[in-house]
């Protein structure tokens, strides 16, 4: 099981979202998907990156046509998908 207190900044928690990673995990057979942010100047990606495989998330590949769908669509109805 993911540990919440690391991972606090999941979709629901997410306030800005100027820099973050897409991962998921499975949990009972249910794939979960966490949303991390992070502070580019504060935080290496690859580092992140490392820490997330490494407690069990897996990387979520967005390409460019799925990111402007997810961005006009959390844009059109005040931030839920």
């Amino acid at each position: 099981m993911l540990n919440e207190e690391i991972y606090g900044k999941i979709y629901k928690n997410v306030k800005y979202m100027g820099f973050s990673k897409v991962f998921k995990i499975i949990e009972n057979d249910t794939v979960k998907p966490y949303l991390i942010s992070y502070t580019p100047n504060k935080e290496n990606y690859y580092e992140l990156i490392k820490k997330c495989r490494k407690d069990g998330l897996k990387q979520v590949i967005i390409n460019y046509e799925i990111m402007n769908e997810l961005m006009f669509k959390t844009i059109s109805s005040d931030g839920f998908i």
